[in-house]
């Protein structure tokens, strides 16, 4: 991988989590930098090093920015950027961070970084004792993570689910559409057991 190649892998990174204004000045400004218009510091915020360390999960992203943001806070990570958030830094001043989180094995952190930052994956044969989770419970899984979420759900199956539903599912690593018959499948079978109780009907649930 170039360097080139690796800026070019950045535009649709943090067009993912960036504002239309925003996307339009990291494009001219990396396209920039490739065409060598632009030879200035390049700075990039936590924000942006998380999702470039893990484009492909928004978990380890997430945590990613969080570990940068406590070790500025608790002053084990100074960049000579001095920007006004401190949130800003060089990309190789990760290098040189002893406790830098590793990151995706797909990142183009690590045209900079070096694979010695990648995460090791794990090739030993595990053998896993947990049973299967059966499709009922999946839905009902789901159902419970987006009350935990605090999102009031529809008394029924046939209700309109909320807006937050589909980060839920982007957490759950599925599309919204697969997500949403899932916990509908599980409205409609509380439904059914709340209509069978109040009949006085025994219903035996798998």
């Amino acid at each position: 991988m170039t360097e080139s190649e690796a800026l070019k892998r950045f535009i649709p990174i943090l067009g993912r989590i960036s504002p239309p204004g925003e996307r339009a000045t990291i494009t001219r400004n990396i396209l920039d930098r490739i065409a060598g218009k632009q030879t200035s510091v390049m700075g990039i915020s936590h924000k942006h090093a998380g999702a470039l360390a893990w484009p492909n999960d928004t978990t380890k992203a997430i945590v990613f920015e969080k570990a940068l943001n406590a070790a500025v806070d608790a002053g084990e990570f100074v960049s000579f950027l001095h920007s006004a958030d401190r949130r800003h830094f060089q990309i190789e001043e990760l290098c040189a961070w002893p406790d830098c989180p590793k990151v995706d094995t797909d990142s183009p952190l690590i045209f900079w970084l070096g694979d010695g930052f990648t995460e090791a994956v794990d090739t030993a044969p595990v053998t896993d004792t947990t049973p299967a989770e059966t499709k009922e419970q999946r839905q009902d899984r789901r159902l419970q993570a987006c009350i935990n979420a605090g999102l009031v759900m529809p008394k029924n199956s046939f209700g309109r689910l909320p807006k937050g539903v589909d980060k839920v599912a982007e957490l759950e690593g599925v599309t919204r559409q697969a997500f949403s018959s899932d916990v509908k499948a599980a409205l409609e079978r509380m439904q059914r057991l709340a209509s069978a109780k109040s009949e006085g009907v025994t219903v035996r649930r798998i």
